[in-house]
């Protein structure tokens, strides 16, 4: 179930850091650095794409676990009509307030008027990756990892074919930072209906009759929204908190926003492989969950931690030690590359703690228990982190080494919460 999963967060992670690559080669450090912002914002709305995701991966799970064919039926039906709507009013609203909200980040003019280029293109995709996440969370349930990630490797191929051929000039176009936007819209759009075909079709293991997609239930669709919501809301809650905490990071200069642009792009890439089997563990726990097996959850779980520990200090030890030649990948420009490799390595001190998280959260939600893991995340991310970044960079004068320590005091803190929820057995009781 994990390795599929790694590739494909690993190709969706490369969809932001493809963009970021071509548009600071071509564009320079201006649109470097409004990518990175622009991404950043563009990942409001995903947080309830995410949510849906998870939410459909754990009911889908239940009922694949009981064997139950027409829960499954309606709860793919009810996950598509939300994945739709969701969708096309987030790619309205994104479009619409993409000036706004570059601003309110504190940039530069020029860095303004390159995050819009970037972002109102980009919202299209939003439509695309709402539909392909439903699909994916519905094949994820019942125990197909592949199919989603061969989708997704695709989208990864569209987007940097259309980012360079826009940005670089090669067919008489030249779009600069636009042409990322293009690009992930198209990709995204090609995801979801490449993933609906094959859904409508009964392909990849998923072979439930979807009938008359109007007819929704209501009960189908408040399981989904009991187990999306809670998730939504809790990248919502760190999405907002990270805005804050770039925004924090915005405030030291032009410099250190594009060194954390290439910091974060690289540490996505990095800790992609424990996110992914995080979801693999909320299936399979969902799954023996689901069969009345919670010994087995347990299992699955205790697995998933060790080698989601074991991954993460391996991980850690070869961004510390490899930092200077990933940034260089990004921009030539020394200070920039300096910074990024300060932050890299300083994180590094928090990576295997996100193994535990990882995992350990996973588990939790495949047990049903999102409110939870929803809650340690809102105290930490707003308790912990945003605090500790002004602290390191403003107070302490660390720039944005400071900012990025105050991660790590985070998600270590993040990380020792749900193992101690995990291990008093309380998610063993759970239902959905």
């Amino acid at each position: 179930m994990a390795w599929p999963l790694v590739a494909e967060r690993l190709s969706l992670s490369l969809l932001a850091a493809v963009n970021g690559v071509l548009v600071g080669r071509y564009v320079g450090d201006d649109g470097l650095a409004a990518v990175g912002l622009a991404t950043l914002i563009l990942w409001m709305p995903e947080t309830g794409v995410i949510g849906l995701e998870t939410g459909t991966t754990t009911v889908t799970s239940w009922d694949f676990g009981r064997g139950d064919r027409e829960r499954l039926s309606a709860t793919v039906r009810s996950s598509l009509t939300l994945a739709l709507l969701w969708g096309l009013s987030m790619a309205l609203l994104m479009a619409t307030i993409a000036e706004p909200a570059m601003r309110v980040m504190g940039v530069e003019d020029a860095v303004v008027r390159e995050g819009v280029a970037y972002m109102r293109p980009a919202a299209i995709g939003l439509i695309g990756l709402s539909v392909f996440a439903a699909c994916a969370g519905a094949f994820r349930g019942v125990g197909n990892s592949r199919f989603p990630m061969a989708v997704m490797l695709g989208a990864n191929a569209v987007n940097a074919a259309v980012t360079w051929l826009l940005i670089s000039g090669a067919i008489g176009i030249e779009l600069n930072t636009a042409a990322g936007g293009w690009a992930f819209a198209t990709s995204g759009m090609t995801a979801g209906s490449v993933a609906l075909a094959a859904v409508i079709r009964r392909r990849g293991g998923l072979d439930v009759p979807l009938g008359q997609p109007w007819r929704v239930s209501r009960f189908a669709v408040r399981r989904v929204l009991q187990m999306s919501v809670p998730v939504g809301l809790e990248e919502l809650q760190f999405q907002a908190a990270f805005l804050a905490y770039v925004r924090i990071i915005a405030a030291i200069g032009t410099d250190a926003t594009a060194a954390h642009t290439v910091a974060l792009r690289t540490t996505d890439i990095a800790i992609v492989a424990v996110f992914g089997l995080g979801t693999a563990t909320t299936a399979l726990v969902g799954q023996a969950m689901g069969a009345g097996r919670p010994e087995l959850a347990e299992r699955v779980a205790h697995i998933a931690q060790r080698y989601g520990l074991g991954a993460m200090v391996a991980l850690a030890i070869c961004q510390f030690l490899f930092a200077p030649q990933v940034a260089r990948l990004f921009t030539n420009d020394a200070e920039v590359v300096d910074q990024a490799v300060q932050a890299l390595r300083v994180f590094a001190l928090g990576v295997p703690a996100l193994g535990l998280y990882a995992t350990t959260s996973g588990a939790l939600r495949g047990a049903g228990d999102v409110r939870f893991v929803l809650l340690i995340l809102t105290v930490t991310a707003w308790g912990v982190r945003i605090p500790g970044a002004f602290v390191g960079a403003h107070v302490l004068d660390l720039g944005l080494p400071g900012a990025w320590l105050g991660a790590v005091v985070e998600v270590n803190t993040r990380a020792g919460l749900n193992v101690l929820r995990f291990r008093t057995g309380r998610w063993k009781q759970g239902e959905v």
